[in-house]
């Protein structure tokens, strides 16, 4: 097409300008093009651009979910501080690590490589506190209102502050040193080490989590080991003597007193880690101790004042009731441990300790109460067994035979734990008291150990021997029938000799 039929197209007139106006189109669409050309290379650019950060973001977001794998796999948080110390030297090729967990508004060291310098000093809370605050890792020069923490990390040669955060609270703080190319951290790497120090935070709660439960689960652990011990064993001393082992080795008790409970009084009949003279001391419980005591419950005291020039280091202590069932055998006093800290808030320590003392006091009681026992009489079976002679030789001299029966309180022991001792064997005393009132005077009851009461009957005729049986069960079940609370279960066996038996002491053997 010529330029006549182009100027005819556009309306152009046909004069001398017509090559000027043609020259101006020409100019303009020849602008248009380089503009678009200038805008596709600026979108490629961005384009290009947008393609790295993503792929660098996935890359950082493989990577990071990889190192999520691996934290939230390690159970010991000793290892998951190892994990993210060399994580961020190799991410950020960097030297210098320091990780500080918070305790009570402080910062403690528990972790790092490098940094020399920057242990031994003391954050201010309201540093700690600001830390908290922030979503985003914090470059040392953005913490020039903090002074005092932002010489000390400069001269240290920290350049970036990670907070470590856990269920919203702020857990812990990673330092950074300079990286090896002295490059500053970016947004997006300071948004990476965020990211990495939530991620070990929660691990890190996990691992906490597990260690208690794995802590819980050793000392129940031991505790049932023991007690399968102490329950086993019908020697006093020998129970007090684990039960003292089990409180120290397996539980780190460093000081505490036992004390026993006798006749309303308490005194001291063990030590740990304190003056040994201190046993046999009789101690006045304070209202609160006494209603502890009444109730069962175990929990953290005020140091009582009969206590106070030997425990004067210490503020309060763990007091532990022992008590059987209704029976009150004493309590044990602690005063300090070497992992637990002894403060009213600490419910798990109550609560442990709950379970232990539920577990030591029956066996306690129980082997307490056999001392006593073999205590009162040091050989209960020489002088039965010449008794049992001494009337055997008697109806055998006039050609009789004799009849020996044996009356049991077969869940005694259990009515013994519920009232008490001193109550149980008075009910014993006067049960023995109303059967020996109502029996026939040729009739002999003795006395045998704890629960049973044996009847020597020389000569007794059948008739006569079925009358004292029945009421001796008759007068034995009526006793306890009041008592609701403990079903006292009521046996009696006997044997004639010799007609039943050669055996002089087979009644003997029969009832166990």
């Amino acid at each position: 097409m010529g330029l006549r039929e182009k100027a005819s197209r556009y309306r152009i007139g046909k004069n001398e300008d017509i090559i000027e106006n043609f020259d101006i189109l020409f100019a303009g669409k020849t602008l248009t093009q380089s503009e678009l050309l200038e805008i596709k290379i600026e979108i490629k650019s961005r384009i290009s651009e947008i393609t790295s950060i993503l792929d660098r973001k996935l890359i950082d977001m493989n990577t990071l979910f990889e190192i999520g794998k691996e934290l939230n796999s390690t159970l010991l948080v000793d290892d998951l501080l190892q994990i993210v110390i060399f994580t961020l030297m190799g991410q950020f090729q960097v030297f210098d690590v320091a990780i500080f967990f918070i305790h009570d508004s402080r910062a403690e060291l528990h972790a790092q490589k490098g940094f020399t310098e920057l242990p031994g000093f003391e954050f201010s809370s309201k540093f700690i506190e600001y830390v908290g605050s922030n979503d985003i890792a914090l470059a040392v020069d953005e913490l020039l209102d903090y002074p005092d923490e932002y010489t000390h990390l400069f001269n240290a040669g920290a350049t970036l502050v990670i907070p470590v955060k856990g269920k919203n609270r702020l857990m812990g703080m990673i330092f950074l040193g300079a990286k090896m190319n002295t490059e500053k951290f970016t947004g997006e790497e300071k948004s990476f080490t965020y990211t990495l120090a939530s991620l070990a935070g929660i691990a890190i709660d996990n691992a906490r989590l597990y260690s208690e439960l794995d802590k819980r689960y050793q000392e129940l652990s031991t505790l049932y080991k023991v007690s399968n011990v102490i329950n086993s064993s019908d020697d006093y001393d020998l129970v007090l003597a684990l039960i003292l082992e089990t409180i120290t080795t397996g539980f780190g008790v460093k000081k505490a007193l036992v004390i026993s409970h006798d006749d309303d009084i308490y005194r001291i009949v063990e030590t740990v880690g304190m003056d040994s003279s201190l046993k046999g001391t009789e101690i006045n419980f304070t209202n609160t101790e006494n209603k502890m005591m009444d109730d069962n419950v175990t929990g953290i005291l005020d140091i009582n004042p009969d206590l106070s020039q030997h425990a004067a280091d210490f503020l309060r202590c763990l007091f532990i009731p022992l008590k059987s069932v209704a029976a009150k055998v004493g309590a044990i006093l602690i005063f300090e441990f070497e992992h637990y800290s002894i403060h009213p808030e600490n419910t798990d320590l109550i609560n442990l300790f709950s379970i232990i003392a539920s577990q030591i006091a029956p066996p306690v009681f129980m082997t307490k109460l056999m001392k006593l026992e073999k205590e009162k009489i040091q050989d209960p079976f020489t002088p039965l067994l010449d008794l049992i002679n001494k009337e055997i030789e008697k109806v055998e001299n006039f050609g009789m035979d004799i009849t020996f029966g044996m009356l049991k309180l077969t869940n005694f022991n259990k009515y013994i734990e519920f009232y008490g001792g001193g109550k149980a064997f008075q009910k014993f005393d006067a049960l023995a008291g109303k059967i020996k009132k109502d029996l026939p005077p040729e009739v002999k009851p003795v006395r045998y150990g704890s629960n049973r009461i044996l009847f020597i009957m020389p000569a007794l005729a059948q008739t006569d021997f079925d009358d004292v049986r029945d009421n001796i069960l008759v007068t034995s079940k009526s006793f306890f029938k009041d008592d609701q609370e403990v079903d006292i279960g009521i046996d009696f066996l006997s044997v004639k000799y010799p007609d039943d038996t050669e055996d002089k002491y087979a009644i003997l053997s029969r009832i166990e």
